[in-house]
């Protein structure tokens, strides 16, 4: 498995960030709010999940810790991460090189302290 990799991200179109940045900043956090939220009522979360989705709550309750550990406290991208994902795009063939990481996410409105 690889150690270092941004799997959950948020993307905002260019043109939504010039117009719209607070709206971005009320939006982020408040879903950092929830992923907070989340983390510390565990028994409630599962319980949603299993309601929402009609799952075995055994199981939810196995993937809800898995799940709530990958989910950032902050959205703060961390370089080494960021260098997979970068080496990755070279790798697989979809840059000829390697691209600048500021080239690939903006870092304008995070970390969030909810």
């Amino acid at each position: 498995m690889v150690k270092d990799f941004h799997t959950l991200v948020i993307t905002a179109a260019d043109r939504f960030v010039a117009e719209h940045p607070d709206r971005l900043r009320r939006f982020l956090a408040g879903w950092f709010e929830t992923v907070a939220y989340m983390k510390s009522h565990h028994e409630e979360g599962v319980s949603v999940v299993t309601k929402s989705f009609g799952f075995d709550p055994q199981a939810v309750a196995k993937a809800y810790d898995v799940e709530m550990k990958m989910m950032s406290d902050d959205g703060a991208f961390s370089p080494a991460a960021m260098d997979v994902i970068r080496h990755s795009l070279v790798e697989l063939g979809i840059l000829d090189k390697l691209p600048e990481a500021k080239l690939l996410y903006s870092d304008q409105f995070v970390p969030v302290k909810p």
